[in-house]
């Protein structure tokens, strides 16, 4: 008996199952919601919401088609939450009623960020698809800086980021320390990278896919840390199902760009999920994989524990990555589980941040 696909999410699903693994639709039963009526051609859609700078509406369907086959179907959403509230490594989240502009409060070593991590001698790079939303974006915005002072990276990626996020952005970085050159022009959303201002940076440089209906593209910038040359990259690779074949090329293409060089990190929102196979060489490494696929940190969109989509199916994505050439990952973390304190359901965004700690070959 063959693999059956889901008529929601399209995923496959074993001969076996009589319940979609991801989201649990059952295999001969009805779609509760017909979004190709409601919203038209599934890309028709999505571009429309992008274009207007909203998440994707909370009713559609979102590409489950990528959802990672190792899924659980049979633990309860409560179980999920208690076992990574116990074994997360993720700062609590702080929140301050400031004004936008003012200082991040933060203790002296969150301000000396830079000293600190030059002296242990490991490259740290944070990666979070801070979600498009125009939900409570001040104090999301906030929340989100606050964890990265107090996880303290050397570069920060960060995808999904609104022209008002970027300001924002902008701005309290600035606090701790960090620089941007990184603009978003006349898109409804981007990608940014953030660097130490004690990192030196010796180029930068955006250039857009060849292939994309998106208007998808790498940031790449060039900085020394311990006196070698590192090159960190990022990207939002091309979204929805029926794009598998495009993010592919586009992750194929970042990895050949990048190859000229001897030490490069690239991360960001890759949209990789179960149908979408890797066979990495023996040179780049996948930063969870090499150290060890904890399971606590493997998903990075997971609807059964964060509800800011406000989804009635429960689906896990590792859809955030950090590839690296040269750069060993000696630990691998997820961090943006706290709830918002001034809103009881919310997260910070809709997908967790991941961050490594690198050390650099001879």
């Amino acid at each position: 008996m063959d693999e059956w696909s889901c008529q929601r999410c399209s995923l496959q699903n074993r001969p076996s199952d009589q319940h979609c693994d991801a989201c649990g639709l059952s295999r001969n039963g009805p779609l509760a919601l017909d979004t190709s009526q409601e919203l038209g051609n599934p890309m028709e859609a999505f571009f429309r919401m992008a274009l207007a700078g909203s998440k994707r509406n909370h009713e559609v369907v979102i590409d489950l088609a990528s959802s990672d086959e190792e899924n659980e179907k049979k633990k309860k959403v409560k179980k999920q939450k208690k076992e990574i509230e116990q074994t997360k490594q993720a700062p609590e989240l702080t929140h301050s009623n400031d004004e936008e502009t003012k200082p991040v409060a933060t203790d002296e070593k969150t301000t000396n960020t830079g000293a600190e991590n030059v002296l242990n001698g490991e490259f740290k790079v944070a990666s979070l698809n801070v979600w498009f939303d125009e939900v409570l974006v001040l104090d999301r915005v906030r929340n989100m800086v606050n964890a990265l002072g107090k996880l303290k990276p050397h570069v920060v990626f960060l995808q999904e980021v609104t022209p008002e996020m970027c300001r924002i952005f902008k701005t309290r970085m600035a606090h701790l320390g960090y620089t941007s050159p990184s603009n978003l022009d006349d898109r409804p959303y981007g990608e940014m990278i953030f660097h130490l201002r004690s990192l030196p940076m010796h180029d930068y440089s955006y250039i857009p896919f060849e292939r994309t209906q998106m208007g998808r593209g790498l940031h790449v910038l060039e900085t020394t840390f311990w006196n070698k040359r590192i090159v960190v990259a990022t990207s939002h690779l091309e979204s929805l199902q029926e794009n598998r074949a495009v993010r592919l090329e586009q992750l194929q293409w970042a990895f050949d760009h990048l190859s000229t060089h001897d030490h490069w990190i690239f991360g960001g929102d890759t949209n990789l999920g179960n149908k979408d196979k890797i066979d990495l060489p023996d040179n780049i490494l996948d930063a969870w994989i090499a150290c060890g696929s904890e399971r606590v940190h493997q998903y990075t969109w997971d609807t059964s524990i964060n509800k800011n989509l406000q989804v009635k199916y429960s689906a896990k994505c590792r859809f955030d990555r950090l590839f690296s050439h040269g750069c060993t990952p000696k630990n691998f973390l997820t961090f943006g589980k706290e709830k918002l304190p001034s809103h009881d359901t919310l997260y910070p965004s809709d997908h967790w941040g991941i961050m490594s700690s690198y050390t650099l070959e001879p």
